[in-house]
């Protein structure tokens, strides 16, 4: 068909990926954004000065608790009671995985404690600590 001839109501046959385009740098955007702050399972890890580097491996089985108590194992809620059958469940299945217990800073002693005695009774004979190195005061 001459383009001289077209009727300017034909429809076009092209299809328009700017709207789509769009869409998917606004989704990268907002992921780029969340991803950082999913980080820890909601704890914020104690700060030392020099904290001893471990290789993370993927194969760990991460123990998170909040602030408030929320538990999760390997980015799972478990429930308090429950934990010590939930880790024992995964030792079970794979004895050669470590632990490493990401608790928030602001928990009591005795709360950290009494994860570490729940790991114990799961079968984990020991556990890594997660903290975060502090950052080094600005002087102005």
């Amino acid at each position: 068909m001459d383009p001289s001839t077209r009727r300017s109501g034909a429809v076009r046959s092209e299809i328009n990926v700017t709207p789509l385009v769009d869409v998917c740098l606004v989704l990268l955007i907002i992921f780029m954004v969340v991803t950082p702050l999913l980080d820890n399972g909601g704890a914020e890890l104690p700060e030392t000065n020099h904290p001893q580097r471990m290789a993370e491996r993927s194969e760990d089985v991460v123990l998170s608790v909040d602030q408030n108590l929320r538990t999760l194992v390997d980015e799972k809620p478990v429930a308090a009671a429950d934990l010590s059958a939930a880790l024992r469940e995964i030792h079970t299945r794979s004895p050669a995985r470590q632990l490493v217990v990401k608790a928030d800073r602001r928990l009591a002693y005795g709360q950290v404690r009494a994860l570490l005695r729940a790991a114990q009774q799961g079968g984990f004979s020991g556990a890594g600590l997660a903290v975060r190195a502090k950052t080094p005061a600005v002087d102005t």
